[in-house]
């Protein structure tokens, strides 16, 4: 049950189509890896819901892994590294695929819960892996000033577009995540440490706001139930 403040996911029928559909696919590739070969799949080791519901608000945070491959990284770029060790689907084309409808199920998953960039609740808060995470939000809060200023003066405009994605673009496309947004609308690789950045900024933009995937972020709501 949802706390003062959050909500529980939307009905999936009640989504955006295309939306449900990338949703949809992601809980079959969830249960179901796309191979054959592989039968260990996500939710034979994450079968409560209400364990990972949280995962996505969490992101991006810094992703422990074998030295020196520790960094921070966005919900995505986690997911796809977990699909290239656990699905054995190498980076590449299918690897995106898998990881996107991943992506999108458990951010529809999470939906309701505030936005809390590199902490989930119940778990250990890690100060070197904050000052991580505060120096990618730094770097990404530059970035964004040197080359998305001329239309978006300060970042001032960004509050809580990070809170949205996936969602459908304004021009009708497919679904997108943030990190694909950003390599459209950015020239950044999806899977790179300058999109990494770039989220960081946004989600310290977005933090408190309730995950709202496919949601329109100047009316997605904050903590405690009112709107901005």
């Amino acid at each position: 049950m949802a706390v003062e403040g959050e909500r529980a996911s939307r009905p999936l029928q009640t989504i955006e189509p295309r939306l449900r559909a990338l949703v949809q696919e992601g809980v079959a590739l969830w249960r179901q890896p796309p191979s054959a070969e592989n039968t260990l799949a996500c939710a034979t080791c994450h079968f409560d819901a209400a364990e990972v519901r949280g995962w996505a608000a969490s992101f991006p945070k810094v992703k422990p892994m074998p030295p020196p491959f520790t960094r921070v990284m966005t919900f995505q770029q986690a997911v796809a590294k977990t699909v290239a060790t656990h699905y054995r689907i190498p980076p590449g084309d299918e690897n995106r695929r898998v990881a996107r409808a991943i992506t999108a199920y458990l951010t529809w998953l999470g939906e309701g819960l505030p936005v809390t960039p590199g902490t989930a609740a119940g778990q250990p808060r890690f100060p070197d892996r904050l000052v991580a995470l505060g120096q990618s939000v730094a770097r990404g809060r530059e970035r964004v000033l040197w080359t998305c200023g001329g239309c978006h003066a300060g970042g001032g405009g960004f509050a809580g577009v990070a809170a949205t994605f996936p969602r459908v673009p304004r021009n009708g496309d497919a679904v997108v995540t943030l990190e694909e947004y950003l390599e459209r609308h950015a020239g950044l690789a999806w899977d790179g440490p300058e999109t990494t950045d770039v989220a960081a900024f946004l989600a310290a933009r977005a933090a408190g706001r309730l995950v709202q995937p496919g949601g329109d972020w100047k009316t997605v709501r904050i903590q405690g139930g009112t709107t901005k």
